[in-house]
């Protein structure tokens, strides 16, 4: 059994099943893995077309309306005004500026999750009513450091600079979930495994129902990676249920179908 041709075979071959029957659970580890970097192919094509363009998108309009800021030891300020709300068309509220002020209380964040004042920085946390705070005048050495500005090309250099990185750090986390998550998927489908094995004349090993399961994962594998490459499939009313009832009869034919005949009596 080949690994690299194994998620063509596991979609239509009962031969295929039939040797993976045979396989230790070894070879259903492995199999996961490269299922879940052939999905993280998927999702890089759908991070590189989608994601990243939104997010080069949002940082060019975030150039374009953030104020100037000027840093000095005594705190912030701003060119021209003191005070300015930034909005997005679609996102709604995001940041509040307002050097009028030192502080505030949650109940001033409003809808936007950064308040940004002459002296702190005021973050919204998911799930906590706490608010994050910064101290804007503790950045470092106040007599060695000297004032500066904070401008909207300097926010965009600094998002080119990191983009990489974190786009990289981003694939990997997503491999991680990929391979997590089908392990999971796989320990649950050996337990349905289980049931349908009950009904076999020569029940199956645990092993190689683990193993059967990995392999059986492989249609719900593509119609979700499908989805993630055009955006269109997601109208499919497949989710979980469909996953399920998919990898559900994959494993039935792979347990079931690949039985041995039964011996005739003479």
């Amino acid at each position: 059994m080949k690994i690299l041709t194994a998620p063509f075979f596991a979609l239509f071959s009962r031969d295929f099943y039939r040797r993976a029957a045979l396989a230790g659970p070894g070879k259903g580890f492995t199999y996961l893995a490269y299922l879940s970097a052939l999905m993280l192919l998927a999702a890089f094509f759908a991070v590189n077309t989608r994601l990243l363009p939104a997010a080069d998108r949002f940082v060019v309009w975030l150039q374009s309306e953030m104020p100037v800021l000027q840093w000095t030891p005594a705190g912030l300020s701003m060119k021209d005004r003191t005070s300015f709300a930034l909005v997005h068309p679609q996102f709604g509220p995001l940041a509040q500026f307002d050097m009028t002020r030192k502080e505030i209380q949650a109940g001033d964040m409003g809808e936007n999750s950064i308040f940004v004042t002459s002296q702190t920085v005021y973050m919204r946390q998911p799930g906590r009513t706490e608010l994050k705070t910064y101290d804007v005048t503790q950045l470092g050495n106040k007599q060695a450091m000297q004032p500066f500005e904070i401008r909207p090309e300097t926010l965009g250099s600094f998002y080119q600079r990191i983009k990489p990185g974190l786009t990289a750090v981003f694939i990997l986390a997503i491999f991680a979930g990929l391979l997590i998550w089908k392990i999971l998927a796989a320990l649950f489908y050996s337990w349905v495994a289980l049931l349908i094995n009950m009904s076999r004349r020569e029940p199956l090993h645990y092993s190689h129902l683990w193993t059967l399961a990995c392999f059986a994962l492989t249609p719900a594998a593509l119609i979700q990676s499908l989805q993630l490459i055009i955006p269109a499939l997601t109208s499919l009313p497949f989710g979980p249920a469909g996953s399920f009832l998919v990898t559900t009869a994959y494993l039935f034919i792979a347990i079931k179908g690949t039985e041995p005949a039964e011996p005739r009596v003479p």
